[in-house]
């Protein structure tokens, strides 16, 4: 049976694009790829690599300084900040439901998707509680919830998970994979833990600092959208979390070299 989410998926070029803070040297110069529809791509790099830059370049929130950067039409698309931009006066259904309040749905039917988004999202019967009445994963669960249920075509992650202990990351990788299911996205997220980018990228872009530069763009041969318990400690997983070691430790040296 044909794939018919990746079929519609828009699918996003960029053309030498360059981005710089202020008059600085470029962040990130002259890059291209393509990525097909439907594909999720993993950004992976050290600090100050520009992934968060380009992330948001993609997501059209900031101009490029160079270059192009084209998706094959229109998209609808929602983010999730690494500080998770809830709203602390809201109570749990009135974040999860804004963008469908925004959007101009009828309430009865924001508070029907909220309860059953609730549902999928294992939060039952805190819909009346504020944020800070929740813990860590509670928030970052309700986070994903609420940028998947107006469903968007293309979800950007900066860095969701990365203030989270390992295990709890773990369990929030796979409830983002499990939401996935129902509610099918392109995926474009920004990482620093080579894991979760092996984890979560069908296709992997490592990116170097200082000077910012591609060091690959790894189709990942160990992807997954259903991967089972054992997935992430089998020898081919490892051996895609270390070729991209390889590569940023590569760069690392060479810029150590240089000084």
């Amino acid at each position: 049976m044909p794939d018919t989410h990746h079929a519609r998926a828009p699918s996003l070029t960029l053309r030498d694009v360059t981005l710089r803070y202020g008059a600085d040297a470029p962040v990130i110069d002259r890059l291209s790829m393509e990525l097909a529809g439907g594909e999720s791509l993993a950004i992976v790099g050290a600090s100050g690599c520009g992934k968060s830059t380009l992330l948001s370049a993609m997501a059209g929130l900031r101009p490029v300084d160079g270059g192009v950067i084209e998706w094959s039409r229109p998209v609808r698309s929602s983010f999730v900040w690494q500080q998770l931009a809830l709203f602390p006066w809201k109570r749990v259904l009135e974040n999860l439901t804004l963008p469908l309040v925004t959007a101009g749905v009828p309430k009865a039917e924001c508070v029907e998707r909220g309860r059953e988004m609730l549902a999928e999202l294992g939060l039952e019967g805190l819909e009346k509680r504020f944020p800070a009445e929740l813990s860590g994963g509670q928030r970052q669960r309700l986070a994903l919830g609420r940028a998947l249920i107006a469903e968007p075509e293309v979800l950007f992650l900066d860095e969701p998970f990365s203030a989270l202990d390992a295990l709890l990351r773990e369990r929030l990788q796979d409830v983002l994979l499990g939401l996935e299911k129902r509610h099918p996205v392109e995926r474009i997220m920004v990482t620093h833990d080579i894991a979760e980018a092996v984890l979560l990228g069908e296709r992997i872009l490592v990116l170097a600092a200082k000077p910012s530069r591609v060091l690959g763009l790894i189709r990942n041969p160990v992807y997954t959208p259903d991967p089972s318990p054992e997935h992430r400690t089998s020898e081919a997983f490892y051996a895609v979390c270390r070729e991209i070691h390889a590569l940023l430790r590569g760069a690392e040296s060479a810029e150590g070299g240089a000084r």
